[in-house]
């Protein structure tokens, strides 16, 4: 077995209390997450035919692990079902949430042209897309005259942060994982 050196032998005990009074505090705050606060990714795209709205979708998918994301302010956002509706609640808060990342979303078009039977159509793509933390407020709900439900919720939202600043944002996510991975190392030779 290998001697250690003196000069470093008598550094050890406060180079050791040095990094654990450092890495005490960062290891407790990593462990302090927030429950049951999810984060969700949120899209609506709208297809327009010839000056015709053809399409509008909606789409929400977990992003726990996302960097895209700007910065979470608090909005509220309002939305309403029809009255044929077979579950309105659900369909006035998607309706709200909709238009909330149509109104503050990254706004992508896309726009494409063809000739179909000797005419020329066009078709453009727009998407809108954001961040929303769950559970969100509902603030109001309420039936309308026509026995459609009115929602008005309180909800975090973010819109997707602009492509140029991926790359540092993704850098940024993995010097954070990264951190994370080597105090869950000293929190386990502790625990």
């Amino acid at each position: 077995m290998p001697k250690m050196n003196p000069k470093l032998k008598t550094i050890m005990p406060t180079l050791i209390k040095a990094v654990l009074i450092l890495a005490l505090p960062l290891m407790l705050y990593a462990g302090t997450k927030t429950p049951n606060i999810e984060f969700y990714a949120v899209t609506v795209e709208t297809t327009i035919t010839d000056g015709i709205t053809t399409e509008s979708i909606f789409y929400m998918a977990p992003a726990d692990e996302e960097y895209r994301i700007d910065g979470f302010t608090m909005e509220v956002a309002q939305g309403s079902s029809t009255e044929d509706s077979k579950n309105p609640f659900e369909d006035s808060v998607n309706d709200a949430l909709s238009k909330l990342t149509a109104n503050k979303g990254l706004k992508s078009v896309l726009s494409k042209q063809r000739v179909l039977d000797g005419n020329l159509t066009s078709m453009t793509v727009m998407k809108h897309q954001g961040f929303i933390k769950y559970p969100y407020k509902i603030r109001i709900m309420k039936k309308g005259p026509k026995n459609e439900t009115n929602v008005e919720i309180e909800v975090e939202f973010s819109a997707f942060s602009m492509p140029s600043e991926w790359g540092w944002q993704r850098f940024k996510k993995s010097v954070s994982n990264n951190f994370s991975d080597v105090v869950s190392v000293f929190r386990q030779i502790w625990d």
